[in-house]
């Protein structure tokens, strides 16, 4: 629920604050490359392709960290030494040394959700990845958007059997009217249901590879 439901929802209304409204709030990175391959140059592009992410180079990694003690800087991204060599062979990469300013926590946030949306990006291009199912069907037929009435009477009884659909009813009326657990117990129970399920089939289903 969390990954699928709130995440989502909670990065969305998180760059829509930061970063809509053509709002001009942008994260200021300094980027080291230590590495100077190929892959290097490639995630390097990736970050600059982001709106929100305004990169500058930086050769050493000292002065950058004095920028960003002095709050010059909010982020600080490290190449490490054979990063290139080690995905052209198909090995494990040195971690990228990831530097950011504690004081704000919220930029932090933002900051590291925009790395792990290219970090995603770039292992998707190398591994010839491609997306079967590319929106979110629940959010358009969970009555988010759009009220399941207002639907056509034949997709009604289907988008009820989706559990965003009660979980969705079920912030409404406790943020709006106030109702406790006793007074939702049928979309609780339709929830739980839905958990234990899932639940059940993931842990018959998983395996280790």
């Amino acid at each position: 629920m969390f990954w699928t439901t709130f995440f989502p929802l909670f990065l969305m209304v998180t760059l829509g604050l930061f970063l809509g409204g053509g709002g001009s709030t942008t994260i200021k990175a300094a980027w080291v490359d230590l590495d100077e391959s190929a892959y290097s140059l490639l995630l390097e592009e990736h970050f600059r392709a982001l709106d929100a992410l305004r990169l500058e180079e930086w050769a050493d990694v000292e002065e950058a960290n004095m920028a960003l003690e002095k709050g010059y800087l909010s982020f600080i991204i490290v190449v490490p030494p054979g990063y290139g060599r080690a995905v052209e062979h198909g090995g494990n990469t040195e971690p990228l040394q990831i530097y950011y300013d504690e004081v704000d926590q919220s930029l932090a946030e933002l900051g590291f959700a925009l790395i792990d949306q290219v970090l995603h990006q770039q292992n998707k291009e190398l591994v010839h990845f491609e997306d079967i199912v590319t929106y979110f069907p629940m959010f358009f037929l969970g009555g988010i958007f759009f009220p399941i009435t207002n639907m056509p009477e034949f997709l009604q009884p289907l988008v009820y059997a989706i559990p965003i659909s009660h979980l969705s009813d079920c912030l409404r009326q406790v943020m709006n009217l106030g109702y406790g657990i006793g007074d939702l117990w049928w979309s609780t129970l339709i929830l739980t249901v839905w958990f234990m399920t899932s639940f059940a089939v993931s842990a018959w289903v998983f395996k280790w590879e």
